[in-house]
């Protein structure tokens, strides 16, 4: 449903009314120190607001923003530079839409730098189900003004140094934490012969997800040798609620919920060298190191109310309500991998190369649950089954290649 029209009332005031709010200043030093020192930014303020006649979360959906207003600093940017480093410095804090950032980097030029960054928003959704027409028929059984938060954050550290090793640390985290609307409806039988069943009853999502990073890597490049290596961990976690309600209002009225839960660890470590002895002859190394360890968990459950516990006699159960509980598994894999080349010319037109790579690879994966039915007829048996699955698999390859070329024509 959306809101009835003119859903902005003329007293808002737009979120770029305000822009011209703008300064400017440079500010140059030439005594007592020969440094120059040039400093600038903009500063923006913004507000708005609406008077709504209509659906509220079909307004905030559609447009972006919360009906009850917004206000704040829209921009603020500060940039001071010298001879020898520069600063920037950026913030955004607009309160009632949840929109921040900040955002800040310190640059020793050919030495060091340091940089962070923060950003969260806030994204509408509209929780209402459909509307069947004909009957004139829709369901409302939750607050249907759904929102969503993201945030990201990093931290970052480095070198510039001309002609010398350079090295970067990383961090980063990723989060989504709210709710918002479902494509998986509910079914109903209220309308009656010729138009059951009809999917209309809406259903909501409840998210809450993580994840960290952390990278680094080093290297450097001469005028005989190029080598570097780098790392990666991250984690990832997730524990996500599904909610639909089939056939409201009436005997059979349940809800089925479904659970998505899983964590992740990832680690991963590379390097490579290359060593130039002479025009003719050069040689490189490379390696790779990986490990995941993945746990996943979870549940489709259906019950008189949401996030239900599995019962096998609840009032409402019905045929073929196929669900599960108690699902635990994951999969653990290693993987190593090595190569090393060579490339030779030993006259003109001439070029061999030689080579050899190495892989080993292991994965073991496995999983449990419990399957659920129910049966036909007045008794609705529950019927249950243990379902379990393994999975191993491991290898071991070398190659080697040998090319010998000549490139005259």
């Amino acid at each position: 449903m959306h809101p009835r029209a003119c859903p902005i009332s003329p007293f808002r005031i737009a979120r770029h009314a305000l822009r011209p709010c703008v300064f400017a200043a440079v500010l140059v030093i030439l005594a007592p120190s020969p440094a120059q020192v040039v400093t600038s930014g903009t500063f923006a303020v913004s507000a708005g607001g609406t008077l709504l006649d209509g659906d509220r979360p079909a307004f905030q959906q559609r447009f972006r923003q919360k009906k009850d207003g917004f206000g704040g600093l829209e921009n603020f940017t500060l940039t001071r530079t010298t001879d020898d480093s520069l600063l920037r410095f950026e913030v955004r804090i607009v309160p009632g839409d949840e929109d921040y950032r900040l955002s800040a980097r310190w640059e020793k030029f050919d030495a060091y730098y340091v940089q962070a960054n923060y950003q969260q928003f806030r994204t509408f959704y509209d929780g209402s189900g459909g509307v069947f027409l004909p009957r004139n028929l829709s369901f409302s059984y939750f607050d249907e003004t759904l929102t969503l938060d993201r945030s990201y954050f990093s931290f970052e550290f480095g070198t510039l140094v001309p002609n010398r090793v350079q090295w970067r640390l990383r961090y980063d985290r990723n989060t989504r934490d709210g709710t918002k609307n479902s494509l998986r409806w509910g079914e109903s039988n209220l309308a009656g012969q010729p138009f059951v069943p009809r999917a209309y009853s809406p259903s909501y999502l409840v998210v809450d997800e993580e994840r960290d990073i952390i990278t680094a890597d080093a290297g450097e490049r001469t005028d005989n040798a190029n080598w570097k290596v780098a790392g990666r961990y991250e984690r990832t976690r997730v524990d996500n609620h599904d909610t639909a309600r089939r056939r409201p209002q009436e005997r059979q009225d349940r809800y089925v919920t479904t659970v998505d839960g899983a964590t992740t660890e990832l680690f991963s470590g590379h390097g490579f060298y290359e060593r130039i002895f002479s025009e003719n002859l050069r040689a490189s190394a490379g390696g790779l190191v990986t490990t995941i360890d993945t746990n996943v968990t979870g549940s489709k459950i259906y019950g008189a109310t949401p996030d239900s516990e599995y019962s096998a006699t609840f009032a409402a159960r019905q045929p073929q309500d196929v669900g599960y509980y108690g699902l635990a598994g994951g999969t653990r894999l290693k993987q190593y991998l090595g190569n090393l080349n060579v490339v030779y010319q030993p006259a003109k037109y001439w070029t061999v190369r030689p080579g050899v790579r190495y892989e080993h690879l292991r994965q073991d994966s496995g999983e449990g649950h419990f399957d659920t039915d129910f049966g036909g007829g007045a008794a609705a048996r529950a019927f249950i089954d243990q379902i379990e699955a393994d999975s191993r698999n491991s290898w071991n390859e070398f190659t080697a290649d040998l090319e010998v070329r000549y490139s005259r024509w």
